[in-house]
């Protein structure tokens, strides 16, 4: 199954893209789930533990962002400061990935399906 993911500092919006024989989209966008600040790179994990929670479990995933940096951060090929939010964020979708057949991929933001659905709701 592929899931494309964007966020905002309002909004995270992870879009499913289920192939059986055809494509049917399923769209999810939720305010964030955190009042008061919180940083662009939050928001866009956050969006990523949105689609684990949302997708079912036995299905292979494929999760498309345009956000160089949560791909890095995701893959644990960039370091992540070790306090802080980000990275209780990046464990929780490291734990729910466990088990899982799940990939991460970057992709230019022209091909983010989630980006056009977050841009027509704020």
């Amino acid at each position: 199954m592929n899931i494309y993911v964007d966020a905002n500092l309002m909004y995270v919006a992870s879009t499913f893209c289920m192939d059986i024989g055809a494509k049917i989209p399923r769209t999810a966008i939720l305010p964030a789930s955190r009042t008061g600040t919180r940083t662009l790179a939050e928001a866009e994990v956050e969006a990523v533990l949105w689609a684990l929670t949302m997708a079912p479990a036995d299905i292979a995933l494929d999760i498309y962002t345009h956000s160089q940096d949560t791909v890095k951060k995701l893959k644990q090929e960039w370091k992540t400061k070790p306090e802080g939010r980000l990275l209780l964020l990046l464990q929780k979708v490291w734990s729910r990935s466990e088990g899982r057949q799940v990939r991460f991929h970057w992709i230019p933001k022209k091909q983010n399906l989630a980006v056009g659905i977050l841009k027509s709701t704020c």
